[in-house]
């Protein structure tokens, strides 16, 4: 089980000629824990596509689909990805069956 903290950067004002368009404020850092490491859906060079059993910030741990990306120390930073609850991963494998089924 491996559990991190993610710290999100600082992001700097956008410019847009004479106007200075304010960001949004980042998010307080979160918290990460891997649960339970299903499979590695797909694997590029430094990112790899992950099926996962995840918990953020300490929430009831649910089942993610998530890119990473290994950093130079060795470590993976989480990317996009998609979480899904017990019903939503029971309803994406009765539509996945289905559409593999049909020839």
């Amino acid at each position: 089980m491996e559990t991190r903290q993610i710290r999100q950067p600082v992001k700097k004002p956008v410019h847009f000629g004479r106007y200075v368009a304010e960001r949004k404020p980042m998010r307080e850092p979160f918290e990460l824990k891997i649960v339970e490491h299903i499979a590695t859906l797909g694997d590029s060079g430094t990112y790899t596509r992950e099926l996962n059993v995840v918990s953020f910030n300490n929430r009831p741990a649910r089942l993610d689909v998530r890119l990473w990306k290994q950093d130079g120390s060795g470590s993976k930073v989480p990317l996009k990805g998609i979480q899904l609850t017990d019903d939503e991963a029971q309803a994406l494998c009765n539509a996945l069956n289905d559409y593999i089924g049909r020839d």
